[in-house]
């Protein structure tokens, strides 16, 4: 995968986000793992990714979540936790903001097939029916 022409530094702290995001987990949580001041870990995550530490895991989560409106029965409150979001509220702000609706109306809209996007199990339906 294109991670492994990051430098070995960041490939780290990725492995630690990546298995950790769920948890309440921060900069200075991957800094110590990896070994590396806070501002030093800031910096190279910045410059190896074009984004910042608490962009991408945000990111992370919100794509973590839209997975789980997708195709899970689980409620809002349970995925937002799940995801590692500390407040329904925040979650609930964070996912409108990207998505431009809230996360009933996207899992509605998706449900309904309205989500311009093709569900995994499409191809199963229509070679069952």
């Amino acid at each position: 995968n294109s991670f492994q022409y990051l430098p070995f530094p960041v490939q780290k702290a990725l492995y630690y986000v990546r298995t950790h995001f769920k948890e309440p987990i921060g900069l200075d949580d991957v800094s110590q793992f990896v070994g590396f001041s806070s501002n030093y870990m800031s910096k190279i995550f910045r410059d190896s990714l074009g984004t910042g530490f608490k962009e991408y895991l945000t990111n992370l989560r919100l794509d973590y979540a839209e997975q789980l409106l997708r195709l899970s029965d689980e409620s809002v409150t349970d995925i937002a936790f799940g995801c590692g979001f500390n407040s329904l509220s925040h979650f609930l702000h964070i996912f409108s903001k990207r998505y431009k609706i809230s996360p009933l109306q996207f899992r509605k809209k998706d449900m309904a097939g309205e989500g311009g996007r093709e569900k995994p199990w499409a191809d199963i339906k229509n070679t069952c029916g």
